[in-house]
């Protein structure tokens, strides 16, 4: 299967995905775990996007944040969250998107983020660029360190640990740093990143439907991808460090 297919399979199905199931439905929601809702769109989301590409791909294995989160990565295995900022979207703040990766052999070799009311879709294929709506993206590294934008993810709820971290390194760039934002959604922070709205993005995100796509998506436009413990970031890497540019990074990083 080409890129343009792959993308073209992809990208019909996430839409379609939206249009069938988000779009103008009524919502749902249940708690499932602490400060954690899902609501029935995600579900009808997961089951659509689960059966059509899992077909299409011809994947065994799935991971996915509702109906197959324990799941391990086999030789090709799909990664699905049906919607990324599930709080965002139940309170209608606009911050929310559909992200699907392809893992093979141990690699991230394709993803997507639909942002539906932003109207943005990304795409990144290993080795060949990433894409805002058919547009090349590069990253050309302008911004000065004290002109950048850095935003920061969610306080982990399953990890609380990492919350004085978080709070070290957010007091240690707040003078350094234009602003520093907290969207809420861990696939707006990547793709903002990668089409150059913001500078960087820092998270203890450790589940993979998270940051699969994300990381492909950055990486392939150019950004500099670690994690908070070493100069690379890997499925077993417990924080994100995204920047376009070294010393953002360096200055991220030496907060914790």
């Amino acid at each position: 299967m080409n890129n343009i297919n792959e993308q073209k399979i992809i990208k019909k199905t996430l839409i379609k995905s939206y249009k069938k199931f988000v779009k103008n439905r009524e919502i749902s929601t249940f708690l499932k775990g602490e400060k954690d809702f899902v609501s029935n769109i995600d579900k009808n989301v997961e089951t659509y996007l689960v059966k059509t590409l899992k077909k299409r791909f011809n994947v065994k294995s799935i991971i996915s944040e509702e109906f197959n989160p324990d799941n391990k990565i086999s030789d090709k295995t799909l990664v699905i969250d049906p919607i990324d900022g599930t709080c965002n979207f139940i309170n209608n703040i606009p911050l929310y998107g559909i992200q699907v990766a392809l893992i093979e052999n141990g690699e991230i070799i394709l993803a997507a983020i639909y942002l539906p009311l932003l109207n943005e879709y990304y795409f990144a294929k290993k080795g060949y660029g990433a894409f805002l709506n058919g547009k090349r993206l590069i990253n050309n590294k302008t911004n000065l360190t004290k002109n950048s934008i850095v935003s920061v993810g969610d306080f982990s709820r399953n990890n609380k640990g990492t919350h004085d971290k978080q709070i070290k390194i957010i007091d240690n760039l707040k003078d350094k740093v234009m602003k520093i934002k907290m969207f809420g959604c861990a696939c707006i922070d990547m793709a903002f990143v990668a089409s150059g709205k913001t500078d960087g993005y820092v998270s203890f995100a450790s589940n993979i439907w998270d940051y699969a796509s994300g990381i492909l998506i950055t990486r392939e436009s150019g950004m500099i991808v670690e994690s908070l413990e070493q100069n690379y970031h890997d499925f077993n890497s417990k924080s994100i460090v995204i920047a376009n540019n070294k010393e953002l990074l360096n200055l991220i990083k030496i907060g914790v």
